[in-house]
């Protein structure tokens, strides 16, 4: 039994925390036509990854996971018109490829998404909205010890609707 609480590959619960950083690859194109001349950028940011799940399989886990990004600048010729904070709540399954101490992953999922920007820049939504999302992407576990896991993930946040102009690409690091 003491084998088994060891082994990285075992069944149950798990919980994690980590930090985000999410470069942007929102459509801009008709926002632009809003601003007149000049294009529109955008900047990353930066925010916080909860995620819970369970393994029940030595290869395979659900999942839940939540991340919130706060002030992605949207900016036209350097200068700031505003910014946009996504969350997003994703019900996942992971398939892990290896299941020794460190462990690559793909991660595939579908939720939700709130999408809140500020009130200085027309995106041509309102204030904020919510809209549905995909999310796909790959990380990897490494495993300190039996209970204690590193971390890091990237996936590609999908959404679709009214907020599919607002997709980013998460980068978590984080323990469990």
């Amino acid at each position: 039994e003491a084998e088994a609480e060891a082994d990285p590959a075992r069944s149950g619960p798990y919980a994690g925390l980590g930090l985000l950083y999410a470069p942007p690859i929102f459509n801009l194109d008709a926002s632009e036509r809003a601003f007149g001349s000049g294009s529109l950028g955008d900047s990353p940011g930066f925010g916080v990854d909860v995620r819970g799940g369970y393994r029940f399989h030595p290869h395979f886990a659900a999942e839940g996971d939540f991340h919130w990004v706060g002030g992605m600048d949207i900016e036209q010729a350097g200068h700031k018109l505003g910014d946009v904070s996504p969350s997003a709540f994703t019900a996942n399954m992971k398939a892990f490829i290896l299941t020794g101490t460190f462990q690559p992953y793909v991660v595939g999922g579908v939720g939700i998404i709130h999408v809140k920007g500020d009130e200085s820049v027309d995106l041509a939504l309102p204030d904020s909205t919510t809209g549905f999302t995909g999310r796909i992407g790959a990380g990897a576990d490494y495993y300190l010890r039996p209970n204690i896991v590193l971390n890091v993930e990237f996936t590609a946040v999908m959404p679709a609707g009214q907020v599919s102009r607002f997709r980013y690409l998460p980068v978590a690091f984080g323990t469990q």
